[in-house]
Formats: C-alpha cells, sequence, structure tokens
C-alpha cells in the first residue's frame, strides 16, 4: 500500500513538473507595466479595438509581457519582428509578413512569429500572443478579441551570417583587395555542443547559379552561449585573389549543416593590386573613415599589434576599431575551455598625435608611441614598432631590359635558322 503511495506521488510529481515547463513560456496583455523593461514587448492603448506603440513610449498604460527577457533589437532580415505598427505610438497594426509599415517594427529576443486565422495551428508556433482585426491597418486586442492571430515560438533557430573581421554583421564589403582582405563567417544556434565540429562552404553566383568556390572551411572557434544567450560557431576567411576580375563585384553566399547565410555578402574588388601600398595604409591608424576601419581590406591588423600582442593565439581576437577620429588597433582576450571561449577583457592601442612615425617607412620601420587601455581604464604607455614591407626590384623591368632582351631572342632564332639553312646545302 506505502509503495503504491510512493508511486502515486511519483507520478503527480512528474505531471507537475512537466505542466510547469510547458507553460513556463507566455504572453500576457494586462493593465500596469511588466516586471521590466526586459519583459516588456510593446504597449496598447487598451486589451482590445486598441492601438499599439513601441515598447519605450509611455503614452499607454497597457503592456505586452513575456516570460523571458530579449532585447529589442530587429534581427537584419527581421526574422524576429512580432507585429508592425504603423508609428512609434497611435499606431494601427499590420501582421509580420507584411512590410507596408517601415521604421516601426516590434522585435523581440529570438522570437519567431507568424499569422494564424482562428488559433496557432501550427504545432511549431504555440505562444499565444495578440490579435489583429485585419491583416494591415488593423486594430489590435489581446489574444481572443480577433480572428487574426499572431502566434509565436521561442525556439532557436539556427541561421548565419557575414560579418567584419570585428563580427559585426554587415551584407557588403566596398573594397576588398583579393588575397588580403578578411571576412568573418558565422552560424548561430549551431547545436553542435562544446569542441563540436562545424564546416563553412563558401559559394560564389555566376549567371545567376551558386557554385562552389572554396573548399570546405572547418573546426572554426565555437563559443560560449553566456557571451550572448546562444551558442555559435565562426571564422575568418580570407578572400582569395582567384575570387574574380579586379575592379568588378562578385556576390557569395556560404552554407553550414544545411543552413543557408541569410544575407548575400556582395564585394567590390579594387582595381588596384597596390591600394595599400599607394594609400601608406600598414596599421589600423592609416584609415580614415568608420567602414574602412571596420573592413580592415589592407589586414594591418597584426601589423599595428606588433610586440604588443600576439593576435594568432587562439584566445585574443584582433581588429581595426573606429573611435571618432581615430581607427584604433583593438582586441579581446578570452578563456577557451575546451574551445569554449568567454571574453574577459577588451583593450586599445591609442597612438597620440605627437607619438606617431613622423619618417614613415623612410628608415624601413615604423616607430610609434602609444598608451593601452583596458575596458576603460590605462594600464600601460611605451614605444612600439614594425618593420616595413621589403620592396624588391623586379629584374628585366626597364625599357632597356626589354629592348635587350628582345635583342637576344632575335639574335636566338637567326643562329637557328641559319644552322638549319647549312644543314640542307
Amino acid at each position: 500500500m506505502r509503495k503504491r503511495g510512493f508511486d502515486l506521488l511519483v507520478f503527480l510529481s512528474v505531471i507537475v513538473f512537466v505542466s510547469i515547463n510547458i507553460s513556463a513560456l507566455s504572453f500576457t496583455v494586462q493593465n500596469g507595466a511588466c516586471t521590466s523593461a526586459e519583459v516588456t514587448v510593446m504597449r496598447l492603448s487598451d486589451t482590445t479595438n486598441a492601438h499599439g506603440e513601441l515598447w519605450d513610449q509611455s503614452n499607454y498604460g497597457t503592456y505586452v509581457c513575456y516570460t523571458d527577457p530579449g532585447t529589442h533589437i530587429c534581427d537584419q532580415n527581421m526574422t524576429n519582428k512580432v507585429i508592425g505598427l504603423s508609428n512609434y505610438t497611435n499606431a494601427h497594426g499590420e501582421i509580420p509578413e507584411n512590410n507596408n509599415y517601415l521604421g516601426n517594427n516590434v522585435c523581440f529576443g529570438d522570437l519567431r512569429c507568424e499569422n494564424f486565422t482562428g488559433s496557432c495551428s501550427d504545432p511549431s508556433y504555440t505562444l499565444e500572443m495578440i490579435s489583429l482585426s485585419g491583416s494591415t491597418n488593423a486594430h489590435i486586442g489581446n489574444f481572443g478579441n480577433y480572428n487574426t492571430k499572431i502566434c509565436c515560438a521561442d525556439i532557436e533557430i539556427p541561421y548565419s551570417y557575414w560579418t567584419t573581421p570585428d563580427w559585426t554583421r554587415t551584407n557588403s564589403l566596398p573594397l576588398v583587395i583579393p588575397g588580403t582582405t578578411k571576412v568573418g563567417l558565422v552560424f548561430k544556434n549551431a547545436g553542435v555542443g562544446t569542441g563540436g565540429t562545424v564546416e563553412f562552404q563558401v559559394e560564389k553566383k555566376i549567371f545567376g547559379i551558386w557554385l562552389d568556390f572554396t573548399d570546405t572551411l572547418r573546426n572554426p572557434i565555437v563559443s560560449d552561449p553566456s557571451i550572448d544567450g546562444s551558442d555559435e560557431a565562426r571564422t575568418l576567411w580570407t578572400i582569395p585573389e582567384t575570387i574574380g576580375d579586379p575592379g568588378k563585384e562578385v556576390t557569395l553566399q556560404f552554407n553550414s549543416e544545411g543552413i543557408t547565410s541569410e544575407d548575400n555578402l556582395v564585394i567590390t574588388l579594387s582595381d588596384n593590386p597596390d591600394y595599400c601600398k599607394d594609400n601608406e595604409i600598414d596599421a589600423c591608424s592609416n584609415y580614415a573613415d568608420a567602414q574602412n576601419c571596420a573592413n580592415d581590406p589592407c589586414d594591418v591588423i597584426e601589423d599595428s599589434l606588433a610586440g604588443l600582442v600576439d593576435c594568432t593565439l587562439d584566445n585574443i581576437d584582433c581588429f581595426c576599431s573606429f573611435n571618432t577620429p581615430d581607427c584604433e588597433a583593438t582586441w579581446t582576450s578570452s578563456t577557451i575551455t575546451d574551445e569554449i571561449k568567454i571574453i574577459d577583457e577588451t583593450c586599445t592601442i591609442e597612438i597620440p598625435e605627437d607619438g606617431k612615425d613622423k619618417d614613415g617607412c623612410a628608415d624601413g620601420k615604423i616607430e610609434f608611441e602609444y598608451e593601452k587601455w583596458c575596458d576603460g581604464v590605462k594600464v600601460d604607455s611605451g614605444k612600439s614598432g614594425y618593420a616595413c614591407p621589403a620592396e624588391v626590384q623586379l629584374p628585366f623591368f626597364g625599357f632597356y631590359n626589354f629592348v635587350a632582351t628582345m635583342l637576344v631572342i632575335a639574335l636566338i632564332y637567326y643562329f637557328m635558322f641559319s644552322h638549319q639553312n647549312k644543314k640542307r646545302k
């Protein structure tokens, strides 16, 4: 009898536990504020027949709240869009699939939302959020008010994208030096676990068709979910010299574990292979604008930090970072355990104007004075430098060398034909 009672208790405990976890994620439309800004999705003028406003406005007292905290930043391709608003306040709404309203989209965390008629009929989208009186130009109400339902899923959907060398998402590189410029490939929610293997395959668009372009890139670093809430695989790829013709645009995508990058990358190849040398770009500080600083087309970051930090180490990420009005050499140091990576600190080398090398490469090296700042605190100062790239004079380059070469070739042919004529006689 006691055993049966114990078994029944265990069974009921399991049922309660499962029920709690099933219902853990949910939306509420309530009068009064959510528990924090991080769980506030948006605001409404009422619980039905309502206008809407963005989460950070203060005109309405009805809140749409979510169980889990999340950011309000829209993904680049709006995958986490919840609803579109006609204005930042006093707004009509539209379903997330529509794009009639621009600039006032309600986005939230990793949510993926769709519209359904009558109920959440897709088992992947079970979170009941709000309802609309139509697909656009609609009034908003709680889930039970209208027939057009907004249903969401909070699942870590795998997705991938291109980045600049500092891991900032991008879909274009307006200046690429083939064989030198690097670009980042990131795969979010990879689901491979600690030390897992992830493969990237880059493809190039040729006459409207995607074709494999490179060997597969294997074993990139898999980052710790504690960095941004999702596991991440990423790698830097040097755009090869064979990518395309100088001065042309090239469109790229990549595949990872069957997932295609969300955005194509459009790169513009420089028509001057000596662009970096001609513009005397040998350090981050030589970039004059934020875009080229972030993209680092001349790949000068390692030289910028030569003698100060080893950018080839797995626990060091180096990149150029724009801090108005200067482009500075920056790096993050991390702790890596079994390929899990957690950022410890971010440091920057600042070069005062009076600390720059005034002679350039005239003496064969660049020397400068620097200040080292880590997490906003000055921790060191001193002098450093690096050797300038060697310039090798190519043989047979001048006009007279060319003329001499042609005369030698002509003499060789003359003696060959003379020898053949003698044989015939």
